[in-house]
């Protein structure tokens, strides 16, 4: 999962987030490994997409304000930090499972589209795969849904980005801020509406909408983090 962690000029580093960052992914593994017993172990990957909108909005945020912000190098930059890895893990897994397990790769090749498209989320609910029953015979790609909710998420953010930059430029930033936090109302909200009790909540757990709410909650803390640095920055120069 891609943070968008660029440390620049006065951006301070929080150390803490790695721990985070372990956490979650020691949840996600734990809940797999014992499903029985770590039930809430996939959670964390709640917390990686938090930091994911944290991270990658106090340091575009940082960019712009430095006069610095370019759509195509954002792209750019999101394209090459995801991409290479990915593929490598995807065309190193179907060459093993050719010979391992040739029988999970049955129809590899719309789930192969789905997770260049970056629409591999969809695609699971399209084609009804639980995330929460197939511990056996399962795609070995599963767990990329969640890539594909930040593809979709990067390429929303530059707009609203720049909707964000021009409410602070008519001294209105708390419009975009309010907006965001109605945002994730809406979404968890839709998340409350579609889940049915004693259902298979893998709508509920693979869709955008109803997991954007986790982004945009990083997305808020760090618009406050940044009106809150910038604050101080000017008040230090009187």
């Amino acid at each position: 999962m891609d943070f968008g962690e660029e440390r620049q000029g006065i951006m301070n580093y929080i150390s803490g987030l790695n721990g985070l960052r372990a956490i979650a992914i020691l949840a996600v593994v734990l809940y797999h490994l014992f499903p029985g017993t770590v039930q809430g172990g996939f959670l964390g990957v709640s917390l990686f997409f938090i930091l994911s909108g944290y991270l990658i909005t106090v340091t575009t945020v940082h960019t712009w304000n430095e006069g610095k912000f370019d759509l195509w190098t954002f792209y750019k930059k999101r394209i090459r930090r995801l991409y290479p890895s990915m593929l490598i893990v995807v065309f190193v897994t179907i060459f093993l499972m050719t010979f391992l397990a040739p029988n999970s790769l049955r129809g590899i090749r719309q789930e192969f589209l789905s997770i260049v498209g970056g629409y591999n989320n969809w695609w699971q609910i399209k084609e009804n795969l639980s995330y929460f029953t197939r511990f056996t015979n399962q795609s070995p790609f599963t767990h990329i849904w969640s890539l594909a909710i930040e593809f979709q998420f990067y390429l929303i953010w530059p707009a609203l980005l720049w909707v964000y930059q021009y409410c602070k430029k008519k001294q209105r930033p708390r419009i975009a801020t309010v907006g965001i936090a109605v945002l994730i109302l809406a979404s968890a909200l839709e998340m409350t509406l579609i889940f049915r009790p004693g259902a298979d909540p893998s709508r509920v757990y693979y869709g955008t909408d109803t997991r954007m709410f986790s982004i945009f909650m990083g997305v808020l803390m760090g618009l406050v983090q940044s009106e809150q640095q910038e604050t101080s920055h000017s008040d230090g120069k009187k």
